[in-house]
């Protein structure tokens, strides 16, 4: 997020593009008309996705310094769903782009020209009934009328008139994709999804300092929830809402305190446990202690994979320490360090 100083006008408009799902379908039908017989190569698309705190964002970024992609950006709200159209209605105002840290409060400085996750808009747009319950997300399979449209979506981004090489891969960063992996694997072979995970202590620590951080904010600005809600960004906070794929790890959550860490630990688990029954052909793994540690070599080593030129990033991937206060279930980290350990091996063989 960017950040929340919305004026009444700015916040009615995000209200009518986003909170209706008539004018989301109508508006990438007006895309799809004004986009049509136009072409673009949407084969080769480099997705991230992976759990909230994980490094999606900062992959993400230093993927899109490489010059080799297009995305969407802050500059395409609220109207994502037609990113050509609503890029010739909106006045375009000559000011200077101001960075500014993001909403989470982790040091990593945004403007309305940097690329972010807005991608989850469509997919809440045309299959919003078939995975968000009341309390929780669980995995769907998108059919074929719905995957074509996203082939459209993905057209629309890079034939978006502020891109001038519509020959640019189309890249985004979507951490409720594993919810829908399997389908689009396999209706996107030639694609890649690109999985960062992380040590599930300093993980699950940080999206519990996360939650206490959106939840206070939400409950100081009503608009907060809203627009999270809007996106789909159910990691944390007041519309937190967890990954699940069987009854029972509902009731296990269930049973833990959403300010206990070992909830959020069990969140890791059920997450990357999918991811490890996924990984292979064009699906990624990425350590992101590997990353902090060896960035220049492991991040070189995902663009040759990725098959982009090699070239450097300016971004940092800090590898934080978190004083760790609380009780751990001995048992679910075990657990989860298998899970981790069994993800690093297949993240080394990916990149080699």
């Amino acid at each position: 997020m960017y950040d929340f100083n919305y004026s009444l006008s700015s916040k009615i408009l995000h209200q009518i593009a986003l909170g209706n799902k008539s004018v989301m379908e109508l508006s990438f039908d007006w895309e799809t008309a004004f986009q049509k017989n136009k072409f673009a190569n949407t084969e080769n698309a480099v997705i991230v996705t992976g759990l909230a705190r994980s490094g999606t964002t900062i992959l993400m970024r230093a993927l899109y310094e490489t010059e080799s992609f297009t995305c969407l950006t802050y500059n395409d709200m609220p109207f994502v769903l037609m990113p050509g159209v609503w890029s010739k209605m909106k006045v375009q105002k000559n000011k200077t782009v101001e960075e500014k840290e993001r909403a989470h409060a982790d040091g990593i400085m945004v403007s309305i020209n940097s690329p972010e996750a807005f991608e989850e808009i469509f997919w809440k747009c045309f299959c919003g009934n078939d995975y968000i319950r009341k309390s929780f997300l669980v995995p769907h399979e998108p059919n074929n009328e719905v995957l074509q449209k996203f082939q459209l979506f993905i057209k629309h981004v890079l034939l978006n008139s502020n891109t001038t090489n519509t020959a640019k891969r189309y890249l985004s960063k979507n951490n409720n994709q594993l919810l829908r992996l399997p389908a689009l694997m396999a209706n996107m072979p030639q694609a890649t999804f690109v999985i960062p995970f992380r040590l599930p202590v300093a993980h699950a620590f940080s999206l519990l300092k996360q939650h206490k951080h959106f939840t206070q904010m939400q409950k100081q600005n009503a608009f907060v929830l809203k627009y999270m809600n809007w996106l789909g960004h159910y990691e944390f906070g007041l519309g937190h809402k967890p990954f699940i794929w069987n009854e029972h790890q509902y009731n296990i959550l269930q049973q833990h305190s959403i300010e206990d860490i070992n909830y959020w630990l069990y969140c890791w688990k059920n997450y990357y446990e999918q991811v490890l029954s996924l990984v292979g052909n064009n699906a990624v793994p990425i350590c992101y202690e590997d990353l902090s540690i060896h960035n220049a070599e492991q991040f070189q080593h995902l663009l040759k994979r990725i098959e982009i030129p090699i070239k450097q990033s300016t971004l940092i991937f800090k590898n934080a320490n978190f004083p760790v206060k609380e009780k751990i279930d001995d048992s679910l980290l075990k657990a989860c360090m298998f899970v981790y350990e069994a993800l690093r091996d297949k993240a080394m063989q990916a990149c080699k």
